[in-house]
């Protein structure tokens, strides 16, 4: 059990429960003026209200159990874990059990001019100097897998931009010193197309880049690039979704390469947008 303090405490969106419950009014509705035709038509013969009578409870108990699982959801964040509850079930991954994390960041794009035009206001209003992740703007979802399982939050968990925050505090810096004292004593780490060795880093079956050659390890438009010294364009890239553990990628090759933080800038893998797909 993780007993510490909470250091931040994630509620779900209602936003979630709203979509739902208007997706699956309008079949109850349906479903239940059906029942109530067929019944009236054909008392005696009752099969057709049974099904639509079947449906629109069938419907109504799917919502409910969404509405249920979604107002109990809780995620938890404390000096030494992470926890997500669940009605009666809870999960816990301490932090120096913490393996992995995906990250995807996918702008919220909506249909026709008038969505266009909302979907601008609202990332106008929110807009900071930081340029961070913004998830009233984005899709956000973040997969931490550990010894329990896994643990996932998004942007229906209100808070989730300030979560993502503090677990790279809490996981990315133990887990670039493991990479790199793996890497130092001759062995490979591999971040999915991404290999790191002491040769260099190799994007998919490409000879690997050595440090000295490397121009930068990069992030843009929701893609992690890999540049060498001289090339205009890059040696290779993938999605960032497709990265696991990409802000510890991108520290490792900070390190490896000998660039300092100063120089790569501050919240290089947090900012809106490079981290975002379009």
């Amino acid at each position: 059990m993780l007993n510490t303090t909470p250091i931040l405490v994630l509620r779900r969106s209602r936003v979630l429960r709203i979509i739902v419950a208007l997706g699956l009014a309008i079949p109850i509705v349906l479903c239940a003026l059906g029942a109530f035709a067929s019944f009236s038509r054909s008392p005696m013969e009752p099969a057709g209200g049974t099904i639509f009578a079947a449906a629109a409870i069938g419907c109504a108990i799917l919502l409910a159990w969404i509405f249920r699982r979604e107002t109990s959801r809780q995620t938890v964040l404390y000096s030494d874990g992470i926890a997500q509850r669940t009605g009666s079930r809870t999960r816990e991954i301490l932090w120096t059990d913490v393996r992995e994390v995906v990250i995807k960041a996918v702008r919220i794009r909506a249909g026709g001019l008038i969505g266009m035009a909302i979907s601008s206001a609202v990332e106008a209003a929110t807009k900071s100097k930081e340029q961070s992740l913004n998830e009233k703007t984005t899709s956000i979802h973040v997969t931490v897998t550990g010894g329990a399982g896994k643990i996932k939050i998004t942007s229906n968990d209100r808070g989730v931009t300030a979560a993502l925050a503090e677990i790279d505090r809490r996981v990315t810096p133990r887990l670039t010193e493991t990479v790199v004292r793996q890497v130092q004593e001759g062995l490979t780490a591999a971040f999915g197309k991404f290999t790191v060795s002491l040769r260099g880093i190799a994007v998919g079956r490409g000879q690997p880049v050595p440090y000295t050659d490397n121009e930068r390890l990069y992030l843009d438009k929701g893609k992690v690039y890999l540049k060498k010294r001289g090339s205009w364009l890059a040696s290779g890239g993938a999605l960032v979704s497709a990265v696991p553990n990409v802000l510890v990628l991108l520290a490792v090759h900070r390190r490896l390469a000998g660039i300092t933080e100063s120089a790569a800038g501050p919240n290089q893998g947090l900012v809106r947008g490079a981290f975002i797909g379009l």
